[in-house]
């Protein structure tokens, strides 16, 4: 039988301060300050993986060392798995009448070198030891060695950098206000419509002209595809009246799929601009037109999406509406943290199918209030479009945290 290992934490490199610990420790695992925070300020060694096989456990040891940890592997004794003719420590030998005697071994290095309560390999006192592992709350192991972020990278098994799970709350928010990748597919995230609005109101004070000119550069590209349309292309409706369907619906068709790799990198750079902007990050108008290196994937992921939702309205109308919100969270993974278009996607409606009614009703009041805002002669547009794109980006930033910012 092959040994198995717990990957075990007992302090913290010399030098390497809780702070420092617990910032990298988060950044690298995607974790809670709050876990890091229970795992340095346990009194007693803490076993963060276990029943590894030596290489996964090296592995996982290397990756946390790497953190500040001061990490031993403790070896799991293994259980007989079959008859045998030895005698056993403490049996009675058949043939002999003797009985062999029980070896102690420490718990924690599994030494035989015992003195009394004490072992002097590693200078631990067993009895407190043990009773310190008993007592001790904090049991970060994981179960499921495959976390519902594998189907998009690899098996936590084999990755050393897979969060560690433990039987913790929930990591809603992070201290600084962002979520995780991980987080978000399992729905540790939660926010208030109100809140997100008063954050986004507050964040486009400074920056409300460089959104509107970012927006202005969208409109302008927009208004002057569809001029070119119509001057040199036939009126569809009038095509399909006079009986020539095939050649109304290409009309029909057609301008769309010119218009989407040519205005959606355009977008993309709107989003990422209102994601940026969630985290104070700098921004500028000029960049949104920084992203046709992904036109191939962003009109892949728009018509892909647009194919879905029509087939789910046509089907019963429901599935349309929840895919409709579904992959409302594609494109921003794509941009701000390198996805493909189908992992975005799938990413995407995970997350968002946690809480999909709050998604839901937060971006039906953001559609009313831009409606409204409409209808003055477009001036609150103003104070609305810039207010629209850093909602989209706190909503992103809470459910994924910010990737693409240093």
């Amino acid at each position: 039988m092959d040994s198995k290992f717990n990957v075990v934490y007992t302090g913290l490199k010399e030098g390497v301060t809780a702070e420092e610990f617990i910032s990298s420790f988060c950044a690298k695992f995607g974790i809670s300050e709050k876990k890091a925070q229970q795992i340095v300020s346990s009194t007693s060694d803490v076993v963060v993986k276990k029943d590894l096989d030596e290489a996964k456990a090296r592995k996982y040891a290397t990756a946390f060392e790497s953190c500040g940890m001061l990490i031993q592997l403790s070896e799991i004794a293994a259980e007989p798995s079959g008859l045998s003719l030895e005698p056993m420590a403490g049996e009675k030998d058949a043939d002999s009448g003797e009985v062999t005697p029980s070896t102690p071994q420490c718990p924690k290095c599994g030494s035989e070198n015992i003195q009394g309560d004490e072992c002097l390999d590693c200078g631990i006192y067993i009895s407190k030891y043990t009773e310190n592992q008993k007592n001790s709350a904090v049991q970060i192991a994981s179960n499921d060695e495959t976390s519902k972020l594998t189907a998009y990278n690899e098996s936590s098994d084999s990755n050393p950098y897979a969060t560690p799970e433990a039987p913790l709350e929930k990591n809603i928010i992070s201290k600084d206000g962002q979520g995780s990748l991980e987080g978000g597919i399992n729905g540790d995230y939660d926010f208030t419509i109100g809140e997100i609005f008063g954050e986004a109101w507050e964040r486009t004070k400074g920056v409300k002209g460089t959104f509107l000119l970012a927006w202005f550069f969208y409109i302008v590209v927009a208004v002057a595809i569809n001029i070119l349309f119509a001057l040199i292309g036939p009126d569809p409706e009038l095509l399909i009246e006079q009986g020539r369907f095939s050649e109304g619906m290409i009309w029909a068709i057609g301008p769309s799929l010119v218009t989407i790799p040519i205005l959606y990198p355009i977008l993309a750079g709107l989003v990422l601009m209102g994601i940026h902007r969630s985290v104070d990050a700098d921004i500028n108008a000029a960049s949104v037109f920084g992203h046709y290196r992904l036109i191939i994937p962003l009109t892949l992921l728009v018509i892909v999406t647009v194919i879905f939702t029509m087939l789910g309205y046509i089907l019963l109308v429901l599935p349309g509406i929840y895919l409709s919100f579904a992959y409302i969270m594609a494109m921003s993974l794509m941009v701000d943290r390198g996805m493909g278009f189908w992992e975005a996607m799938g990413v995407s409606r995970k997350a968002v199918t946690k809480h999909w009614f709050k998604i839901f009703f937060l971006y039906l009041v953001l559609g009313l209030l831009i409606m409204a805002a409409s209808i003055p002669m477009l001036i609150g547009l103003i104070w609305v479009l810039p207010l629209s794109s850093i909602i989209h980006g706190v909503v992103y930033k809470y459910m994924f945290g910010v990737e693409s910012v240093e």
